[in-house]
């Protein structure tokens, strides 16, 4: 027969209060502190998810009331621009009637201005045209003799240029300081380098130092240009037959340029 001594009861007593001491201290309690935190969290969540219901309720019924307000303001802007374009298209009407007569005038102006703009450059046309087979007839019949009458021109009747031509020759070759630069329709002869210092230095007093320089330009049919500073002697055919083609204009041989 199993017998139990009252020393082991009490121990076995003993050591089962002692683990159920160990056991909720060790285990239980921090077993409720994880339940209760789980516990918190989910009443966290619940509650901000309550929140955010609340939020997202909040947000539906403020854009509906804003759609609202949209749908409102829409439907007065929408009467204002009709009434707006209504009185536009009348203000437009009157405008275009008044741009549409602006521009007939306009074009009639225009028309009339094309006209004469067309008849000048025909006349300048022709002019060009009577200039161009004029040289090309007088150089064609005596090219040679006419460039030799214009060179003596220039270089030995040089003393009828007026005052003011003179002066402007002067002002060139002070612009210039003595670079000239001599264009001929011809190739320059042997004796014409020092003809034409002489001719300068009689029309320029006193006598400036030169450098000359010769080139030849067909384009001038006869005779020949000075050019200095910004001041030129034009004394070619070419010069002359288009001063003959504007008879209303009053150009002197010598011109600044």
């Amino acid at each position: 027969m199993l017998t139990i001594q009252p020393s082991t009861l009490v121990f076995e007593i003993l050591n089962f209060f002692i683990l159920l001491l160990v056991l909720r201290h060790f285990l239980y309690r921090p077993l409720l502190h994880v339940m209760q935190q789980r516990e918190d969290e989910i009443r966290a969540r619940v509650r901000d998810a309550d929140e955010r219901t609340r939020e997202a309720d909040l947000e539906r019924q403020r854009l509906a009331e804003q759609a609202r307000q949209a749908l409102t303001t829409q439907a007065a802007q929408r009467r204002d621009v009709l009434a707006s374009a209504a009185q536009e298209r009348d203000a437009l009407l009157a405008q275009a009637h008044a741009e549409a007569t602006r521009l007939v005038d306009d074009a009639l102006q225009r028309a009339d201005q094309q006209e004469r703009a067309a008849r000048q450059t025909l006349t300048a046309e022709v002019g060009q045209t009577a200039v161009n087979l004029a040289g090309q007839l007088i150089v064609s019949a005596a090219g040679p003799a006419v460039h030799q009458a214009f060179l003596d021109r220039l270089l030995d009747d040089h003393q009828s240029l007026i005052p003011a031509d003179r002066e402007l020759l002067r002002r060139g070759l002070a612009e210039g300081r003595g670079q000239v630069t001599l264009e001929l329709a011809y190739p320059a002869t042997d004796d014409l380098d020092a003809r034409v210092r002489r001719t300068l230095a009689d029309v320029v007093a006193p006598a400036p130092s030169l450098t000359l320089r010769t080139r030849v330009k067909p384009d001038l049919l006869a005779g020949a240009r000075i050019l200095a500073g910004t001041v030129a002697l034009d004394l070619s055919l070419r010069g002359a037959l288009e001063a003959l083609a504007q008879p209303s204009a009053t150009s002197a041989p010598l011109a600044a340029v």
